[in-house]
């Protein structure tokens, strides 16, 4: 760890939280509550744990520490495997080795080889060590990673349970064991975006013997099984699925993490409870004009659900639909972010991937490989010129 590190940190959990307490006490100054309503003592206790953060995390340990350069320190942890643990070991062993050298140094002997390191140490002070570690934990336990492979789900009339190597069966399984209410936010989800890939209007999901589940979709005036609904509705039903299932999941990490959203703000928080879906071929079975839908899917939950995607295409479809929405939407106009970003690999061995950086009008800055996004192109000349030579 170094102290430029330490220091950012700091920086970063001071500013939010003098925020906060500044938010807060408007409210209590603004506020028509009575002081003896409950509304208003929470007000209050929140003012004091924010204030309380802010001296743990407050400035005098910045400038404390600016001057300090990087420093190293080792501990044999022996068995300990909990990562928890042997941080916790690891800071009170050094304070101890640096207060029995502090006390030999008073006593006129040479100071240990590490005495200069243990110093840094103790003048960054514990907590902040403590925080720096514990903001990497949420991140660690924040981040979950979702893969979609590419094989096409196969079709059969029940999902079942145990058949683990069916991606669309595993999802509808979560689906109902996340217990996601009739009518709430998830099915709505759900149903929008089955309409939208042609899919139909709403399902239902029945259970057999605890083994297997039959989806039965609504689909203008008759109601079918969605096995014989073809594999473009499959492949289309199974990444829906999926994301209703992480909006689930993140709606629940949103309200368990409370504290950390209250205190150190909603950027800060929107960083950490990260969620990335990995897909490859979305575009699988699919028909070109709704191959371009995907990505307008995927901008919605990323705007609205803060669930990050990584795509692996070959879909022209998809790639032309986020040049669209780039220009539609100003994405590369100073101050907005564009949420788009494409890197292209190469078919050749050897050669490196490059980045397409998207323009303010949609285009990008650089062209694909010839053989790639042309082929068609090329082959309708190669038939304009056959058509002309015939008639000559």
């Amino acid at each position: 760890m170094s102290a430029g590190e330490s220091i950012i940190l700091q920086k970063h959990l001071i500013t939010d939280t003098k925020q906060l307490i500044l938010e807060t006490k408007k409210q209590i100054e603004e506020t028509d509550l009575k002081k003896t309503s409950v509304e208003y003592i929470e007000l209050i206790s929140r003012l004091e744990k924010l204030e309380n953060i802010l001296h743990t995390y407050n400035s005098d340990i910045i400038s404390a520490v600016a001057h300090l350069a990087k420093f190293s320190l080792k501990e044999d942890f022996g068995d300990e495997t909990n990562l928890i643990r042997i941080v916790d070991n690891f800071i009170e062993q050094s304070m101890l080795k640096y207060q029995t050298d502090y006390n030999n140094v008073q006593n006129g002997e040479p100071p240990s080889d590490f005495f200069v390191d243990l110093r840094s140490f103790k003048e960054i002070g514990q907590s902040v060590v403590s925080a720096s570690f514990n903001t990497f934990m949420a991140l660690l336990g924040g981040h979950s990673i979702c893969y979609i492979g590419a094989n096409p789900t196969k079709q059969s009339a029940l999902f079942a349970i145990r058949d683990k190597n069916n991606a669309l069966a595993q999802a509808i399984h979560e689906y109902k064991q996340l217990d996601i209410p009739e009518g709430g936010e998830e099915q709505r989800f759900v149903e929008k975006w089955m309409q939208e890939f042609e899919i139909g209007s709403k399902f239902n999901i029945t259970m057999y013997a605890g083994e297997a589940y039959d989806i039965k979709i609504h689909s203008r005036d008759s109601i079918i099984h969605l096995a014989d609904k073809g594999m473009g509705s499959l492949q289309a039903m199974l990444i829906i699925m999926k994301i209703a299932c992480l909006i689930k999941k993140a709606k629940e990490n949103y309200m368990l993490n409370e504290t950390t959203k209250e205190v150190y703000g909603m950027s800060f928080y929107r960083e950490i409870f990260k969620k990335i879906v990995i897909i490859e071929e979305p575009e699988l079975n699919l028909h070109p004009a709704l191959q371009s839908k995907l990505a307008d899917l995927f901008l919605e939950v990323y705007e609205k659900y803060n669930i990050h995607f990584i795509l692996e295409t070959h879909s022209e479809y998809i790639l032309r639909r986020s040049q669209v929405l780039v220009a539609e939407n100003d994405y590369e106009i100073p101050p907005n972010e564009n949420p788009f970003c494409v890197h292209y690999f190469p078919r050749e061995s050897g050669q490196l991937p490059y980045q397409l950086n998207y323009l303010e009008d949609g285009t990008f800055d650089k062209n694909f490989e010839t053989g790639f996004f042309d082929t068609a192109s090329l082959e309708t000349l190669k038939l304009i010129r056959m058509k002309k030579e015939k008639k000559r």
